[in-house]
């Protein structure tokens, strides 16, 4: 397999869901969470957006030949 590595895309799914949840576990009044919005709005996209990719990888890897041997086969 080539390309990009999964785990990196783990990797940033995890630690930007840590730093969402440090912000929001520390204070859930809007006079600290508005302060912060524009980290939470950042990282939470992240979030979103690399689950996204995981879970394209998943279904896209499962479909995938496995070997070179098969692509050979159909010629």
């Amino acid at each position: 397999m080539q390309g990009l590595n999964p785990f990196m895309f783990i990797f940033a799914l995890v630690g930007n869901s840590t730093y969402v949840a440090s912000i929001l576990v520390r204070s859930m009044d809007w006079f600290r969470i508005r302060p912060n919005l524009p980290w939470l709005v950042d990282a939470g996209g992240c979030v979103l957006l690399d689950t996204f990719i995981v879970i394209q990888f998943k279904c896209f890897y499962k479909w995938a030949p496995q070997d070179s041997e098969d692509k050979h086969e159909t010629s």
